[in-house]
């Protein structure tokens, strides 16, 4: 039967199931695939890749704005901190 517990270090809630000790191998790895022709390698990326990379950079191009950038700073133009700016915290 599976438990709820709380990691003493991070105090993050995590599930530990006993019974998954007499099931290893539920989970194997995947015996890798060889493509034997160049045609084939093409066909594959072409498939698979190209679609994937496209759809990566729309996010990218949409959601990967700095944070600098987002507070209206350009790269490297950041407003001066006075000298011990910490020891009032």
């Amino acid at each position: 039967m599976s438990e709820i517990r709380q990691d003493p270090t991070t105090e993050e809630w995590v599930i530990v199931a006993r019974e998954r000790v007499e099931r290893p191998n539920d989970f194997t790895r995947q015996e890798a695939t060889r493509a034997s022709s160049w045609e084939e390698r093409l066909s594959f990326f072409e498939s698979q890749t190209v679609a994937r990379l496209r759809e990566l950079a729309e996010t990218a191009d949409t959601w990967a704005v700095p944070w600098y950038a987002r507070m209206g700073y350009l790269d490297g133009q950041f407003p001066d901190l006075a000298e011990g700016w910490y020891k009032s915290y």
